[in-house]
């Protein structure tokens, strides 16, 4: 009787220990879930890319932004759609990620006006806190009867932030005399910038200057000199 319990209590001994030891196996590690945000804008679009390839790509609606694999297996392609918030689901490499994107509506208002020697100049007023590499815009001249006389779309670089920019076009001296710049109009069509880049002004570190000037038929011709003293490199307009 003493050795059946003996060998009782130690069954019940090893079936603890291994209930322990079944206890204090190490779990599985769950992947943990990335998150990025993204802040696009109307008619913009984007190509995020990373060392990691990019599977299971989804938007959570697109109608806001659509997302979908890039020109490579580590890129993604986001294009804005329209205003409001999404979230982009993928993976990267396995790893969950979740894209916390905002898309915005650029405030970039757009006015024209009679230069001479034929010119139409285009003024563009950005708004926003953030500095475009390029909008494009679409723009209808008419005359005072409502005629219209010229229309096109067309893109321009580097809009910084808070600034205004500034474009000449040329056009006939008969549709110059005819333009009726109250009937026309001119609206953004998309603006875009790398979502991951940090734009600085530079501007007052820059030292710009005009000589060789010459009047020609069409206006003035002279060449520029720039100086960036800023000790960095940057891309810019003048």
């Amino acid at each position: 009787m003493k050795r059946f319990k003996n060998i009782t209590k130690q069954l019940v001994t090893l079936c603890l220990v291994m209930a322990m030891a079944i206890t204090m196996l190490p779990q599985a590690a769950q992947a943990r879930t990335i998150r990025k945000k993204m802040t696009l804008y109307v008619g913009g679009d984007y190509t995020y890319s990373s060392q990691l390839k990019a599977s299971n790509i989804k938007s959570s609606n697109k109608k806001i932004v659509t997302a979908k694999k890039g020109k490579y297996d580590t890129s993604i392609d986001f294009v804005a759609k329209k205003a409001g918030k999404a979230t982009v689901t993928c993976k990267l490499k396995g790893n969950p990620t979740t894209f916390d994107v905002t898309v915005k509506k650029p405030s970039i208002s757009i006015s024209m006006a009679a230069t001479p020697k034929g010119y139409v100049l285009f003024s563009f007023k950005n708004k926003t806190k953030q500095t475009f590499d390029k909008i494009t815009y679409k723009y209808t001249l008419k005359d005072k009867n409502g005629k219209v006389l010229k229309q096109n779309t067309e893109g321009i670089c580097y809009l910084l932030a808070k600034k205004t920019t500034y474009y000449t076009m040329y056009i006939t001296k008969d549709m110059a005399a005819n333009i009726d710049y109250k009937k026309c109009t001119a609206k953004v069509m998309s603006a875009s910038y790398e979502a991951g880049e940090t734009y600085k002004d530079i501007s007052s570190k820059v030292d710009l200057f005009a000589f060789d000037q010459e009047e020609t038929e069409s206006g003035f011709k002279f060449s520029v000199n720039v100086d960036n003293l800023s000790g960095k490199t940057a891309i810019g307009y003048y």
